[in-house]
């Protein structure tokens, strides 16, 4: 384009002169582009110039190759520097309920955003929507069925989980770590419970299940085996490598009453005297035998 007329005369280099130098198309807030001819607007790429606003409206693909709406990049070269490849800032200084930092759609329907709080709100195959949030030390994730928490602290930690459409701060099913290689269940003064089913119906009607809880008898460790509807009562088998279960002991003045104990505990003393089984234990001797209650007195045997 040698011999172009500049505002300062003939020039090897053009100069666009906005509202002067012409272009093909023409409308406001049309951006322009190279075409390799000449110079042109583009009516899928406008600045709103009040708004300070870009939109991009990318074509309808049809062919094999992918051309992303928007394709960046950028090179990083130096260990000490914190680099930075996508930034936003928004000022929040007010915005209603709602507001999105980002809104990734299809077909106009949401499947990831950001909320301005720094909400993770993002849609599975199946449609069903989760949220990933945080506040403090801790994030919680959570959909219409499940509500759940963890806490990333400096020595303990927990999952938790709430009841469908619980708010979030009410989970009652916690799973804490105690401490380094000890898992707990635990909830203030909630007695807890584990269950191990063997058969269950999508009811919840029929089952058989293993349980292991405070919550069948309160303030007593129930290990056993539950059923319920068409579900068949299973026996408890105790097991050990050593082919022997090992009881704690105790003496005779320790054990609780008989009436407190209740009929059918059993255990085993060091210091029955003269025992005969099945007569009521009496302490002070040196002989250990196993003992049970009847609900009343504590015999041998």
């Amino acid at each position: 384009m040698s011999g172009f007329q500049g505002p300062f005369g003939p020039s090897a280099t053009p100069t666009i002169l906005p509202g002067v130098t012409p272009t093909n198309g023409g409308a406001a807030g049309r951006l322009l582009f190279d075409t390799g001819s000449f110079v042109q607007e583009s009516s899928a790429l406008t600045w709103d110039n009040t708004n300070k606003a870009l939109t991009i409206t990318g074509g309808t693909l049809t062919g094999a190759t992918s051309f992303p709406v928007l394709n960046l990049s950028q090179a990083w070269n130096n260990a000490a520097t914190v680099f930075t490849g996508l930034k936003l800032n928004i000022t929040n200084t007010a915005s209603a309920a709602g507001s999105l930092l980002m809104d990734l759609q299809a077909g106009g329907v949401s499947q990831f955003n950001v909320s301005a709080n720094g909400t993770v709100t993002f849609r599975s195959p199946g449609g069903t929507w989760f949220t990933l949030t945080t506040n403090g030390n801790n994030w919680a994730i959570f959909n219409t069925e499940i509500y759940a928490t963890v806490y990333q602290l400096p020595s303990t930690g927990n999952f938790c989980f709430a009841p469908a459409g619980s708010p979030s701060n009410s989970p009652d099913l916690i799973i804490w770590r105690d401490a380094a290689g000890i898992l707990a269940l635990q909830n203030g003064t909630n007695a807890q419970s584990l269950r191990a089913y063997n058969t269950w119906s999508s009811s919840g009607a029929n089952y058989e299940r293993g349980v292991f809880d405070w919550a069948t008898a309160s303030n007593v460790l129930t290990i056993g085996t539950q059923a319920g509807g068409t579900g068949v009562a299973r026996y408890v088998r105790l097991t050990s490598a050593t082919k022997a279960i090992q009881y704690d002991t105790t003496v005779v003045a320790s054990l609780p009453s008989a009436a407190t104990a209740g009929a059918g505990a059993r255990a085993f003393v060091t210091d029955a005297l003269t025992p005969v089984w099945g007569a009521a234990v009496t302490g002070g001797g040196a002989v250990g035998v196993p003992v049970n209650s009847n609900g009343s007195t504590w015999n041998v045997g």
